[in-house]
């Protein structure tokens, strides 16, 4: 029997969709807030609404998925693997929709040094 709640579970299902790419359109809402600190992009940025998010929004988000906590029955604290490095992630779920979602990167040495690494 899993231990995890109905909401835990909904959260994980969450997240695992937003790391495969899943369509932006089922994981968010229409309101949706995307604060990314070098994760996605090499910037700082904030995309407002479904259609920027849908516009930013990788085909594939990560890897090697950890989630770090459960805040609430909406909100849950993940890490991951992303094209830049590790990211550190909180998302607030509401109705099976991403209401605000906030991604950093974890190690801008990591993102250097694959940078300085990859083959010209």
């Amino acid at each position: 029997m899993n231990s995890l709640s109905k909401p835990a579970i909904d959260l994980n299902k969450w997240v695992e969709a937003f790391l495969r790419g899943d369509d932006p359109l089922i994981l968010f809402s229409s309101e949706a807030i995307w604060r990314d600190y070098l994760a996605v992009a090499w910037d700082l940025q904030s995309f407002e609404g479904i259609e920027a998010i849908a516009n930013v929004m990788p085909s594939h988000m990560g890897t090697n998925l950890v989630i770090n906590d459960i805040l609430s029955p909406q909100e849950i604290v993940f890490s991951f693997t992303g094209a830049h490095g590790p990211v550190k992630a909180l998302a607030e779920i509401h109705d099976g929709l991403c209401l605000r979602l906030f991604t950093s990167l974890e190690d801008i040495a990591a993102r250097t040094k694959a940078t300085t690494d990859a083959p010209e």
